[in-house]
């Protein structure tokens, strides 16, 4: 205790530098915890949104492949017989068809809420406009054309995306 004593009277001050370095430990740690929590909020927020687009792009890919389905088994409808294909168009306005199986039956009108293809989140609805027959035309022009319209709608987070495909199948 005398030598503390003798030291602080010769103006040695190593107790106000232990203080000082000691706060400027504690507020280097508080700094560098503050940056590390930084960095790893914005890692997981960038890989969030990385799972996030991945999620999407495998979904809309699913979605697409569902929609060219459609297309073809709808021209393998046409190839079947053309009549009864253009028959199930609509010529005023179209005629929607969901298509969660790939027949016709049961099918009429719009997708419903459970309405989904098997085995997947995803709804295929489509629409078949005839251009009708022309009575003004010497003679008569018959029905030669069904536009087609397929969507394929899936979930994203709290909203709803669509893949649409447009063509047009002829009768040839």
């Amino acid at each position: 205790m005398n030598n503390l004593y003798h030291q602080k009277r010769r103006g040695c001050n190593w107790g106000s530098q232990l203080y000082t370095k000691a706060g400027q430990s504690l507020l280097e740690a508080v700094v560098g915890t503050a940056l590390v929590t930084l960095v790893l909020t914005a890692l997981v927020a960038a890989i969030s949104y990385s799972l996030s687009s991945s999620q999407n792009s495998k979904q809309r890919a699913l979605a697409t492949k569902y929609a060219q389905e459609a297309v073809e088994w709808l021209r393998g409808e046409r190839d079947t017989n053309w009549f009864d294909f253009y028959s199930r168009a609509g010529e005023a306005s179209a005629a929607v068809y969901c298509l969660d199986t790939l027949d016709w039956v049961g099918n009429n009108g719009a997708c419903g809420s459970s309405d989904y293809i098997p085995g997947t989140n995803l709804r295929r609805q489509i629409s078949l406009l005839g251009n009708g027959i022309d009575l003004s035309a010497v003679p008569p022009r018959n029905q030669d054309r069904v536009d087609v319209t397929v969507t394929v709608s899936f979930p994203r987070g709290s909203q709803q995306s669509d893949v649409t495909v447009y063509t047009s199948l002829s009768k040839y």
